[in-house]
């Protein structure tokens, strides 16, 4: 019930922008535009992004969030890459946001 509601009034905050899904409270998973996207990053008031790309996030991003915490897994979206090496050091990130209450 609690999610369900909580999933309603973030669905109606993000009308017109980029979407992004729900894992958890105040843990998402969008694409790259929804990382690109400032005016969701504001609103959703994101502290920690976890990107898996082989580019990383514009400057624009960090320039305009200073306080945000960032971290990029380089990888290609290949089926040979092999993102099992980079998991440990990716969990780590996220827990460390979760405990700091964080909005990852």
């Amino acid at each position: 019930m609690y999610l369900e509601s909580y999933q309603e009034s973030i669905a109606s905050m993000m009308s017109g922008t980029n979407a992004v899904d729900i894992i958890l409270p105040n843990l998402y998973l969008g694409d790259k535009n929804s990382a690109f996207d400032l005016e969701l990053i504001g609103k959703l008031e994101v502290s920690h992004i976890l990107s898996v790309d082989i580019v990383p996030l514009p400057q624009v991003v960090s320039s305009n969030f200073p306080n945000l915490a960032l971290m990029q897994v380089c990888v290609a979206d290949m089926p040979h890459e092999d993102l099992l090496t980079h998991f440990e050091a990716s969990v780590k990130f996220i827990k460390e946001g979760v405990n700091k209450n964080g909005v990852l």
